[in-house]
């Protein structure tokens, strides 16, 4: 371990203006300086990390981050890496690292910027952790479930009293694997649990299977098995899952005793599900459910009424009990769904009584797909309600670009008429300077409406799909004499590949404003910094240009920041018409604009682009 350079850690000051929780360390990694609130989060100080290495300021430190780490000094950008929560006072949290090389101002590597984040666990992930707690130290509330686990090291099977009682053996029982694979009564159902076991060691995928096993004395039963491997450093060290037993509503009603003729649903379009009346079971569903869905019927034979759909509360409502007692009879109601290749669908629900030969009630549920009526009533109001905004903002923008232009006439009207009566030579020269300024707020007035004009017109553009690091590059040298005169640093972390669906002219205008408001509105103690920097959602690439300037109050003008005419720092060259025509313009190209910011800490505005 060697020493941190002087000369790195003073030129890094700038980092201790920032509001993100930043790391910086050098080639060797080590410790070059942090942000304020890296510090806070980590509970560390600035005079307790000296001479330290990384591998003392990140306990989970593992090959994956020395690999990681290695890339950047190379050159990669954007690195990511995933970490449960290291600090006590965020162990409600997961920990999001965002690496990029660190260059000086020749853009030779110095280093690695470290940037975290937290990000709330899952309800789901808290649930599984409640449940391994649990696990096997008591039998499941329902009789005819049990709870396993198998730790692969050690090969040990573990059963819970559940468990034992459905495969019918003794509570001194020692299950192994092979044991219980040797329960299952068919060579077909031997060889699928068998697959399904080696396919969740060596790639992690659970299963959930309805067979058929022999208990000790000969009984075969239907039993649904469900299996969940867990992995720690790439490897699977255990598997967790339950056995229940649904011989009573699984392929054991005899014939009779099923709806007469119900080959005739498999030619309807769409989906059908028979339920049985007292259990609530699915004994028998259609082709069309099939076609609809991706799954086979095995994926809802055997199963509670509804529960495919995963819908808390449809299922806290007892969505059967419900609809039965309807006097008038059933509801139809909608849901949605995800089909096995992803697909989200909403489906219509419709319930009806039939009843067989025998006089046994069963529920036919008909499912159709009314994604696409949803989508376009979706996209009607939508579009309607966008109408409307625009309406509003062009009545509101045209009434003040009114009373604007009626101002400046009226300006010019009262200095024209000075100017004639005035004769001296002094006071003349003045009202000549003041009709020139009035000329060009004039000017800049109706520049502002041309460009809105224009913004409106282009709104049917075609977006094209266009390189983003392209437009940063084009927008950095306009500004060249601008950034080099305020001594503006630009740190930009955006990797080479990233691709944007934009009109290219909107983007660079939006740029550029953005970048002309942190150098006009910059910290007058500080040097101006500008971090630019991507982050990819299910639907949008998001351009963040994070600056470390005077900020803005948010609690003042948030609510108005992209209103024209709106002013939110005392400077005269403020037109207040910049963020409400960047906010046009990214609306113009399917996207949107936000901001969030501090005051005396600096602002970040994010740029939502279509993800190409």
């Amino acid at each position: 371990m060697s020493n941190t350079p002087t000369n790195l850690s003073t030129s890094s000051d700038w980092i201790k203006q920032l509001p993100s929780a930043i790391l910086l360390v050098d080639t060797q990694f080590n410790f070059v300086n942090a942000s304020p609130n890296w510090l806070l989060l980590f509970g560390q100080t600035q005079t307790g990390l000296k001479n330290k290495n990384i591998e003392d300021l990140i306990p989970a430190l593992n090959k994956e981050w020395e690999t990681r780490l290695k890339y950047c000094i190379k050159g990669s950008k954007n690195v990511k890496i995933v970490e449960d929560s290291l600090t006590s006072h965020t162990d409600n949290s997961n920990l999001i690292w965002d690496l990029n090389p660190w260059k000086d101002g020749y853009g030779t590597i110095i280093g690695v910027i470290l940037k975290v984040e937290t990000v709330s666990k899952t309800s789901e992930l808290e649930r599984e952790l409640r449940k391994n707690k649990i696990l096997l130290s008591q039998d499941s509330n329902l009789p005819m479930i049990g709870s396993w686990e198998y730790k692969v090291a050690t090969k040990q099977l573990t059963w819970s009293k559940a468990v034992k009682n459905i495969y019918g053996v003794q509570k001194d029982f020692e299950p192994t694997l092979e044991k219980a694979l040797n329960f299952y009564a068919s060579g077909e159902a031997n060889k699928t649990m068998y697959e399904a076991i080696t396919n969740a060691v060596t790639t992690g995928k659970p299963w959930n299977e309805k067979l058929q096993l022999t208990q000790v004395n000969g009984n075969k039963i239907y039993v649904n098995t469900i299996g969940r491997p867990k992995f720690k450093d790439g490897v699977c060290h255990r598997i967790i899952g339950t056995v229940q037993n649904i011989n009573d509503t699984y392929h054991l009603t005899s014939e009779k005793e099923k709806l007469d003729n119900f080959s005739i649903y498999n030619n309807v379009a769409c989906g059908v599900l028979i339920t049985d009346f007292e259990s609530g079971i699915i004994t028998n569903v259609n082709h069309g459910i099939c076609t609809l869905t991706g799954y086979d019927k095995d994926y809802f034979i055997g199963s509670k009424a509804l529960a495919f759909l995963r819908n808390k509360e449809l299922l806290r409502k007892d969505l059967l009990k419900h609809t039965i007692n309807k006097i008038e009879g059933f509801q139809t109601f909608t849901a949605t769904f995800s089909s096995k290749e992803g697909t989200k669908l909403t489906l219509k629900f419709s319930n009806s009584y039939v009843t067989n030969t025998l006089g046994k009630k069963n529920i036919l549920t008909s499912v159709e797909n009314v994604s696409e009526n949803i989508e376009l009533r979706r996209k009607y109001k939508k579009v309607t309600e966008s109408f409307k905004q625009q309406n509003l903002l062009l009545v509101d923008f045209t009434h003040k670009v009114s009373h604007n232009l009626k101002a400046h006439a009226t300006n010019f009207s009262l200095l024209l008429n000075f100017l004639e009566k005035e004769e001296g030579e002094s006071e003349r020269n003045q009202l000549m300077k003041m009709l020139f300024t009035s000329k060009d707020k004039l000017a800049n007035t109706i520049k502002s409406l041309r460009e809105f004009v224009s913004i409106k017109e282009k709104k049917d553009t075609p977006n094209k799909l266009i390189s983003l690091n392209e437009s940063v590059f084009n927008v950095e040298q306009n500004l060249t004499d601008q950034l080099r005169e305020n001594r503006v640093k630009i740190i930009n972390e955006i990797p080479d590949n990233v691709r944007i669906k934009a009109l290219p002219t909107f983007v660079e205008s939006v740029l550029t404003n953005c970048l002309n408001n942190a150098i006009s509105f910059r910290n007058q103690d500080k040097n101006p910094l500008i971090i630019l920097s991507v982050q990819d959602t299910y639907k949008h690439t998001i351009l963040s240009i994070e600056d470390n300037g005077s900020g803005i109050d948010m609690n003042k003008f948030g609510s108005k920041l992209f209103e024209p005419y709106t002013t939110c720092h005392k400077n005269n060259k403020s037109q207040g018409v910049g963020l409400f025509l960047s906010k046009n313009k990214m609306e113009a190209m399917d996207g949107k604009l936000t901001a969030t910011s501090v005051p005396n800490q600096g602002s970040i505005f994010k740029l939502h682009f279509i993800k190409a």
